[in-house]
């Protein structure tokens, strides 16, 4: 398992990022921001239609796809961008990055009822992360891993 770590660097930390276990979290957490989405659209009165079975589990499965497609670019962009000084661009990725934390709190239940099911050892109740990247192995800091760097978590494994 691993312990969150909000220092990610590219230069140091990409050649360690465990891919599987960063993308099973990514998708375990974009797949219960759809379902939340879905429960807040219930709660709000949203789709009283007869089609509104459909349209949940269009939510649920497909705002991971949307999450991969457009939301993590798009948000890893403007988390450069912001980095780089450009005006409102990291309001762009916290937008963004609020999309996919409403289903944090539901990752943080599963964790505690299957704690097998999540690759992290204690994933936070909310991540404002838009993606949290799990590593192998601890790096060592270097001078030049920071400066304009895309934002994300990490989780190095033990």
């Amino acid at each position: 398992m691993a312990e969150q770590d909000n220092n990610f660097s590219w230069k140091r930390d990409f050649k360690n990022v465990n891919w599987p276990a960063t993308l099973k979290y990514s998708l375990i957490r974009a797949f219960f921001a759809g379902v939340a989405w879905f429960l807040l659209g219930l709660m709000i009165g949203a789709g009283n239609q007869s089609g509104q079975s459909l349209h949940g589990a269009g939510m649920v499965i497909g705002f991971p796809i949307c999450y991969f497609i457009f939301l993590l670019p798009i948000g890893l962009v403007t988390g450069w961008l912001s980095g780089m000084g450009v005006p409102f661009a990291g309001f762009i990725s916290l937008v963004f990055s609020l999309m996919i934390v409403i289903g944090d709190p539901f990752v943080f239940i599963l964790k505690k009822l299957q704690p097998n099911s999540v690759p992290v050892d204690k994933p936070g109740f909310f991540n404002f992360k838009l993606i949290i990247f799990v590593i192998n192995e601890p790096a060592v800091a270097t001078p030049d891993s920071g400066g304009n760097e895309l934002s994300g978590s990490l989780f190095k494994k033990k």
